[in-house]
């Protein structure tokens, strides 16, 4: 009777055990299948990108034409704006040059001029001493 008390514990333990390591492989294999899905994934990432495959060289040489693209847009609106920019200086040097011949403004520059000269004697006058 102990021995088949035994042989039945035995038994229910082995059952208990064996569904337990059945679902113990059934689990790691899934994680494997996982594993390798995501491998798979990223390695079709990787050559979509690699510069040694040609699905990856075609996508540098698109990425490369996009920058040189935006670059040569940067520079045009740049040299736009400088063009933009020398006409202003031309339009304020034409306004400078107008208003230095108007006759008040003349007469005042006249009068720096020669008060600067005063003070450039005075300056001579002080240094002397």
């Amino acid at each position: 009777m102990l021995l088949s008390v035994v042989l039945l514990i035995g038994a229910v333990c082995g059952v208990y055990f064996m569904r337990q390591a059945a679902q113990l492989r059934a689990d790691g294999e899934n994680t494997v299948a996982a594993a390798e899905s995501t491998l798979a994934g990223a390695q079709a990432r990787h050559d979509a990108v690699d510069p040694d495959t040609e699905t990856g060289a075609a996508a540098w040489t698109a990425a490369e034409q996009e920058v040189f693209d935006e670059t040569r847009e940067k520079i045009d609106a740049l040299k736009a704006d400088n063009a933009a920019l020398d006409e202003s200086i031309k339009a304020m040097e034409k306004e400078i040059e107008t208003k230095l011949a108007d006759e008040d403004t003349a007469y005042y520059n006249s009068v720096y001029e020669e008060m600067q000269k005063g003070v450039d004697q005075v300056e001579e006058y002080l240094k002397g001493d």
